[in-house]
């Protein structure tokens, strides 16, 4: 499950999970977490920023919603990627 603390650690080392490494590491992130946050991300700039179909935006969001711990949790990821495009 993710939640907010996953995410603002890997907002933290801004998605490099080489220097998340290289610090030791913090939290309770795994690295199928991190993996899956990349995806997302990617997905996220993709719906933000590209014309994509409504099916692929559906997927996007239903993934985000069975993943994350809260709505709050999901506004945090929209948040970060909007963020990331300004």
């Amino acid at each position: 499950m993710i939640t907010e603390d996953k995410i603002r650690v890997y907002h933290k080392f801004d998605g490099d999970i080489d220097g998340f490494s290289r610090s030791g590491g913090c939290g309770d992130i795994t690295d199928d977490d991190w993996r899956w946050l990349d995806r997302i991300f990617m997905r996220l700039h993709m719906v933000l920023s590209v014309d994509v179909s409504k099916e692929f935006k559906e997927i996007t969001f239903r993934e985000i919603r069975s993943m994350v711990d809260s709505e709050k949790t999901a506004q945090l990821l929209q948040t970060i990627a909007n963020k990331k495009l300004a």
